[in-house]
């Protein structure tokens, strides 16, 4: 808050969201080879995005195009967990998924008919496997184009029935059929059990069908804590919190001392600070960095 003004700080993505790019053909551009290459690039990064708030005990339950936000270079961005936040924020527990993997108990009330799953539907308890039922979905709607269908629990036979009829989108592969027909599982537990594994299982199919490696690479929990902190430093710039910005800028430089653009937000709050001198001295560090990546 700023002189008596709530303000919220959220980063801006510009490209719109992946809805935006299926209903203006954006995700189409291209050949036969690009768009595949897109979509392909677009399911891995959403999975990964999904595993990484599984890992940290959230289900998103909302998972939908109009909630993966596109950076102008295609980098997916996993959006609005507000109401998976909020249940844990009130304390829901905690139940057992299957080995170690654990996720919060949440209402499905937060669903979008279209993308739900079964236990979704059925007002069930929920586990990151509702996740893998609405981003399979999600995948479905890349390749078909639009939305065909009225409610979540339909995709199986939506799958079953699948027909390319627009010739701007190239078939899907064979392979993709058969890891969307698992995660379309009525039980959950017979679906795959995490989203890097779904992951994982794209990038060999992207691999063997486009010749050569998945170019991204996985992100790790400390780029993702490194991404918040600078993002968490920013906001408090802004506020004019300057101290504490220094501080979230410190403790992201310790978790990647490489990271010239870090340094580069560390100099310019102390140059905000007055301590010029030491800006200049983290100016350098970041322009050697630069130089060497």
């Amino acid at each position: 808050m700023v002189d008596g003004i709530p303000r919220i700080f959220a980063e801006y993505v510009n490209g719109g969201s992946l809805a935006d790019w299926i209903h203006r053909r954006r995700l189409y551009r291209g050949g036969p080879e690009q768009t595949l290459e897109r979509l392909l690039d677009v399911a891995i990064q959403c999975a990964w995005g999904l595993h990484a708030a599984h890992e940290h005990g959230l289900v998103h339950q909302d998972i939908k195009p109009a909630n993966v936000m596109l950076t102008s270079q295609g980098i997916a961005k996993v959006t609005d967990f507000g109401l998976a936040k909020a249940r844990a924020m009130a304390g829901e527990q905690e139940v057992p998924e299957g080995d170690e993997h654990h996720s919060i108990l949440v209402s499905s009330r937060g669903m979008t008919p279209a993308y739900c799953s079964p236990e979704q539907a059925a007002g069930l308890p929920l586990s990151r496997r509702t996740d893998i039922w609405s981003w399979g979905i999600s995948v479905l709607e890349m390749w078909l184009g639009k939305v065909t269908w009225q409610s979540g629990i339909q995709a199986r036979e939506v799958l079953a029935n699948y027909k390319l009829r627009d010739g701007s989108i190239v078939p899907m592969p064979t392979d993709l059929v058969q890891l969307l027909e698992r995660c379309f599982a009525w039980r959950p537990e017979k679906r795959p059990t995490t989203m890097l594994e779904v992951a994982t299982e794209l990038q060999t199919l992207y691999a063997r069908l486009r010749g050569q490696p998945y170019p991204r690479e996985s992100p790790t929990p400390t780029s993702i804590q490194v991404h918040t902190l600078v993002n968490r430093g920013y906001s408090l710039q802004e506020l004019g919190r300057s101290e504490e910005a220094l501080l979230a800028y410190e403790q992201a430089i310790t978790l990647d001392p490489t990271d010239a653009f870090v340094h580069t937000h560390k100099g310019n709050v102390l140059d905000e600070l007055g301590r010029t001198t030491e800006a200049f001295q983290v100016y350098q560090q970041a322009r050697a960095l630069q130089s060497r990546s």
